[in-house]
């Protein structure tokens, strides 16, 4: 088993439909003006959650999706017969940390993309927790699609989630504790990502077991 404490989170609630004017001006505080316009949702959401962690250069940071950038995507699809360069290269590569960090030249280390369905929360928990750094963030962001939806290629809502766990600090002075165990128990519960985002918003215990990929498990300290 491989455990580690919980010194942050940070998450932005669920919604369904495009970001408002009002919470963009809210998730873009810090970013450059005239850079704003060539954001996605995921890449100010991620913005956002990073500016509000204060995400070190030699802090190692790891992302999860399930469909990352789905309404490039479908903007890229709706542009035929004349498609746009520009949002294909947005819709195929996992552009909202680069969106992110690169507005405000901020370097990044050590960044590991990862993307899937089931068992995505599993996977990137393992990996965060096999890291050997004392600090390590792990986000997780998704934008709500509109006709991507109904062929299982986008997400019906849009969330997204932040943790940094941490080595350095004493379980009195950590949030709470995750952990990851090679054996499950036996049983296949959801392990998607809306599910750990889920507990995470709403600070509430859980566990998630994939014959697999094992078991992790979500405590708080209060």
């Amino acid at each position: 088993m491989i455990s580690c404490h919980i010194s942050k989170v940070a998450t932005i609630a669920p919604r369904r439909g495009p970001i408002s004017a009002g919470l963009k001006a809210q998730l873009a505080e810090g970013l450059p003006r005239a850079a704003v316009r060539r954001f996605s949702d995921c890449g100010l959401m991620t913005h956002a959650l990073l500016h509000q962690l204060g995400l070190g250069e030699s802090e190692p940071l790891i992302s999860a999706s399930s469909f990352a950038e789905s309404c490039s995507l479908e903007e890229f699809i709706d542009s035929f017969p004349t498609p746009s360069p520009a949002r294909f290269q947005r819709s195929v590569h996992p552009s909202a940390v680069q969106q992110a960090r690169v507005s405000n030249a901020e370097p990044l280390r050590t960044y590991i993309p990862m993307a899937g369905l089931d068992g995505l929360a599993i996977t990137a928990i393992r990996c965060a927790l096999s890291m050997d750094e004392d600090s390590v963030v792990l986000i997780g962001v998704e934008e709500c699609g509109t006709w991507a939806i109904d062929v299982e290629a986008a997400s019906d809502t849009a969330f997204a989630f932040a943790i940094r766990l941490s080595r350095a600090v004493s379980q009195n002075d950590s949030m709470g504790t995750i952990s990851w165990d090679s054996d499950a128990d036996g049983s296949e519960t959801d392990c998607s990502l809306p599910t750990l985002f889920k507990h995470l918003h709403e600070h509430t215990p859980l566990h998630m077991s994939h014959p697999d990929m094992g078991s992790i498990t979500l405590r708080w300290n209060n």
